[in-house]
C-alpha cells in the first residue's frame, strides 16, 4: 500500500510511493484534472464524493520499491531572475532483498513528470534529510547499516559513512 506521500508545491498533484507494486502515483487534487505527460500510461478512475479522480500509476524500471519521497528544497529556488525554479521530487528507493537489487535515489522533475537520475546507494534505504547549508540529501541504509550522501545538484553519491546496526531515521541540526 502506500508509504509516503508529497503534494506538490502548487497543489495540483499529490505524489504517492507504493512499494507493494513498486510504483509511484501521481494523483491531480481537482477531479477534472489529467497529466498530458503521463498519456499513455495505466490510469484508475476514483470516485470521490466530489466525482470521479482519475490516478495515474507509473512505474520506473530503475527505481526499485520507492519508500520515502521527498521534496528537494533547493529545487524551489529560482536558479536566477528569468528562469523560474525547476521543482524535484526525490524517491527514495528501497531496492529488493529478493533480487539483491541496491537502494537508490531517484530524481523526478515534477513539471515534466519524467525521471531525471537515479543513485545507487546501500541496501534497504528507508528515509532521508536534507542539509540545509549544501545541495545535499542523507540517506539511511538499514540493510548495509550505513547512510549514503547524496549531492542533489549533480545527483552522485559520496562513499557511505557506516554508523551502526540497522539505522532508519537521520537528522541534520546545525551548529550555532
Amino acid at each position: 500500500g502506500p508509504n509516503s506521500l508529497v503534494v506538490s508545491p502548487d497543489g495540483a498533484k499529490v505524489y504517492v510511493a507504493s512499494p507493494l507494486d513498486s510504483s509511484l502515483s501521481i494523483i491531480p487534487t481537482a477531479a477534472t484534472q489529467t497529466s498530458s505527460a503521463l498519456s499513455g500510461w495505466p490510469v484508475h478512475v476514483v470516485d470521490t464524493p466530489e466525482g470521479p479522480l482519475l490516478v495515474q500509476a507509473v512505474t520506473f524500471a530503475q527505481w526499485i520499491v520507492p519508500w520515502t519521497l521527498l521534496l528537494d528544497p533547493r529545487s524551489l529556488i529560482a536558479p536566477s531572475s528569468v528562469a523560474p525554479p525547476t521543482p524535484r521530487l526525490v524517491v527514495i528507493n528501497r531496492g529488493s532483498a529478493t533480487t539483491r537489487a541496491p537502494g537508490s535515489v531517484g530524481f523526478l522533475d515534477m513539471g515534466t513528470e519524467q525521471a531525471l537520475a537515479t543513485v545507487a546507494v546501500g541496501t534497504n534505504s528507508e528515509q532521508s534529510a536534507f542539509d540545509p547549508e549544501l545541495p545535499q540529501a542523507i540517506v539511511t541504509n538499514l540493510g548495509s547499516a550505513n547512510i549514503s550522501f547524496v549531492n542533489t545538484t549533480t545527483a552522485t553519491a559520496a562513499a557511505p559513512l557506516t554508523v551502526g546496526i540497522a539505522p532508519v531515521a537521520v537528522a541534520v541540526a546545525l551548529q550555532t
